[in-house]
């Protein structure tokens, strides 16, 4: 997918990763789907290719993710003090 939008805007592989403020080596890696780019660099990479990867998400979603990560952190925060105040 990224490749082929690259491509279609006619970007070298150095040409998007300048534009995207990334390594050339990033940019490869994300092609070959060795690595996820983060949500800024997909962001940008959109932007740069003139592509729209529908990858968005509706707040609702967001916030309800947000949610489920801040009780899943408060859980490792509970279990890490639990394990700490085990006698050794």
């Amino acid at each position: 997918m990224l490749k082929e939008a690259r491509r279609a805007v006619g970007l070298t592989q150095r040409e998007a990763a300048a534009r995207i403020g990334v390594s050339l080596g990033t940019v490869s890696r994300w092609e070959q789907g060795r690595v996820t780019p983060s949500g800024r660099y997909l962001d940008k990479a959109a932007e740069v290719y003139e592509a729209d990867f529908g990858l968005t998400a509706d707040p609702a979603s967001v916030r309800a993710l947000e949610e489920r990560i801040r009780t899943l952190e408060d859980k490792v925060i509970a279990l890490t003090r639990e394990v700490r105040r085990r006698p050794r």
